[in-house]
C-alpha cells in the first residue's frame, strides 16, 4: 500500500485488522511525531507487525513511539507487540489486573504445559526486555493518565479508563481458580471467559478526544466493565468524544447506551474490527443493525468475515516448487486499515477525512453475513 506520512500539526487515528482471528492494532500519530501504540497483530505474510510495517513505509522512526498499551493479553491483540517495544524504547502498558504474581505464574505455567499461549508467550519477552532496560512496567487502572505531554502549546493526555479495583480483583480470583485447576488436573492453560479486566483508553489531543474501547465488555456487576467506565472520574460525560474503537468487534456484549448517550458526540466516526474465527462471527446482522441505529459513519477493516481453509495442491505443483525453491503463500487473510486524519487546530465542525485501505468499507456496504 502507498501511504503518505501525516504532517507535524495532524492527528492521524489508523485501525488496523482482519476478518478472523487475525485480530487488531491501534496506531495514532498525536501530532509533532508523537506516537502510541494500542495492540499489535503481525501481517501474516511478512510475519511482521504491521506498525512496524507501516512505520517503515513513511519513513518514521519506532523511537518517536512515546506509549505502547496491551488492552488484554488474548492472541488477537497482541501479536508482534514485543516487536514493536523492542524497537521503540516506549513506555509499556499492561493491566493492573495481570500483577508480577499472577503473570509469572501463568506464564511459568504456560511453558511448563506447553500450551503455546502465544499472548502469554509475548508478556514473557516484554517482561525480560523490560528488566534488561531497567524499565518498570506501567499499570493502566482506572482514571490513572498513562502520557501527558504539552507541545506547541497542545495539551496531549492518555488517560486509562479501566479496569476498576473491583474489576481487577474478579480477574484475579479467576486466575487464581484457573491456575489452580490446571496445576492439578494437569491441564493445558485457557483463557477467561469474561473479559473484565481489558484497558479502555480515552485519548486527548487539544480538544480532539479518542474512545479505544478494547474488548471490554458489559457484566452484571456495576462496579466492572462499561458500567464503571460511564461513572469513572475522568470519563467525559459531555457528549465530547469524536472518535470511538468499538469495544469487542461490535458484539452486544460490549454495548452499553450510556456510552452513547453521555460519551459520544453525535457527529462521531466509529471504527471497528471484525472477528471470524469459530463458529460466531462478529459483527452479527443483529450488531450491524445496532451499530448503525447509533452511528451513520461507521467503518470496518473488512467486510469478509470467512476464515478460508487451505487448498490442497497438486503433487507436481508441489515438486516443482520445492525443486525451484519457490514460497507460494495461499490468501486466508482479509486484511484492511480505516485512516483518519485532521489538523489539530482545524475549526469546529470541521470532520476527520476518512480513508479506507485493502479490505476496509463503510459498515452499510457490509453485506456478507
Amino acid at each position: 500500500m502507498n501511504y503518505n506520512a501525516p504532517l507535524p500539526n495532524q492527528i492521524e487515528i489508523n485501525l488496523f485488522g482482519g476478518g478472523n482471528a487475525y485480530g487488531e492494532t491501534v496506531l495514532i500519530h498525536l501530532g509533532f511525531n508523537t506516537w502510541i501504540v494500542v495492540d499489535s497483530i503481525l501481517n501474516p505474510y511478512s510475519n511482521i507487525p504491521v506498525v512496524l510495517e507501516y512505520f517503515e513505509s513513511i519513513g518514521e522512526n519506532p523511537s518517536n513511539i512515546k506509549l505502547i498499551i496491551a488492552t488484554h493479553w488474548h492472541d488477537d491483540h497482541i501479536k508482534g507487540i514485543h516487536d514493536i517495544y523492542t524497537k521503540s524504547g516506549s513506555d509499556f502498558v499492561i493491566s493492573e489486573a495481570l500483577s508480577k504474581p499472577y503473570l509469572a505464574k501463568l506464564i511459568t505455567l504456560d511453558e511448563y504445559k506447553q500450551s503455546q499461549n502465544s499472548g502469554l508467550k509475548e508478556f514473557g519477552k516484554i517482561i525480560s526486555t523490560s528488566y534488561s532496560r531497567k524499565n518498570t512496567l506501567k499499570k493502566a487502572v482506572q482514571d490513572r493518565v498513562l502520557y501527558s505531554s504539552v507541545v506547541n502549546n497542545t495539551t496531549i493526555k492518555v488517560t486509562a479508563l479501566s479496569p476498576s479495583d473491583r474489576a481487577i480483583e474478579l480477574f484475579q480470583q479467576e486466575m487464581t481458580g484457573i491456575i489452580n485447576e490446571a496445576y492439578n488436573l494437569n491441564l493445558t492453560f485457557k483463557k477467561n471467559n469474561q473479559n473484565h479486566s481489558s484497558i479502555v483508553i480515552l485519548v486527548e489531543v487539544g480538544t480532539t478526544k479518542i474512545l479505544l474501547g478494547g474488548d471490554l465488555e458489559v457484566t452484571s456487576d456495576f462496579k466492572t466493565g462499561w458500567h464503571q467506565v460511564c461513572n469513572s472520574i475522568l470519563s467525559p460525560k459531555d457528549k465530547s468524544v469524536e472518535i470511538f474503537k468499538i469495544p469487542h468487534h461490535g458484539s452486544v456484549n460490549g454495548h452499553h447506551d450510556n456510552v452513547w448517550e453521555t460519551i459520544i458526540c453525535d457527529d462521531h466516526v466509529a471504527i471497528l474490527t471484525p472477528y471470524g474465527f469459530g463458529k460466531k462471527k462478529l459483527p452479527s446482522a443483529d450488531d450491524k443493525a445496532r451499530l448503525l441505529e447509533r452511528s451513520n459513519e461507521s467503518y470496518i477493516t473488512s467486510t469478509d468475515l470467512t476464515l478460508k481453509k487451505s487448498k490442497k495442491k497438486d503433487t507436481t505443483v508441489n515438486r516443482i516448487i520445492k525443486e525451484f525453491n519457490y514460497n507460494i503463500f495461499e490468501k486466508k487473510f482479509d486484511f484492511g486499515q480505516i485512516q483518519l486524519r485532521r489538523d489539530i487546530d482545524a475549526d469546529v465542525g470541521v470532520k476527520f477525512e476518512v480513508v479506507l485501505y485493502g479490505e476496509a468499507s463503510k459498515l452499510a456496504d457490509l453485506v456478507h453475513e
